[in-house]
């Protein structure tokens, strides 16, 4: 083997190692943008799909008194307002 084949092996052996690094810190970046878009997914599929915090428009039991709850997070039946009667749902 001549001395020009030789650097020409280790010119070769360190340009593939350099291609190498690249592609294993490129595939980590890529990584950590699959792992933020699947959350996003999975917070939209949540707030889709997910359990609703706020009660429905139509009740299960029309007849029975909906005491409603105020901003200040007391309910209007502890602040001695009149409760809400609510009624059947028009469908």
């Amino acid at each position: 083997m001549t001395k020009q084949d030789y650097i020409e092996l280790k010119w070769e052996a360190n340009y593939w190692r350099a291609q190498h690094a690249r592609l294993v810190e490129r595939e980590a970046a890529l990584k950590g943008d699959v792992e933020a878009l699947q959350s996003t997914i999975r917070d939209l599929t949540q707030r889709l799909y997910g359990a609703k915090s706020e009660q429905s428009a139509c009740p299960d039991r029309p007849g029975r008194p909906h005491w409603p709850i105020l901003a200040s997070g007391a309910t209007a039946r502890s602040t001695g307002m009149a409760a809400v009667i609510a009624l059947p749902c028009r469908s």
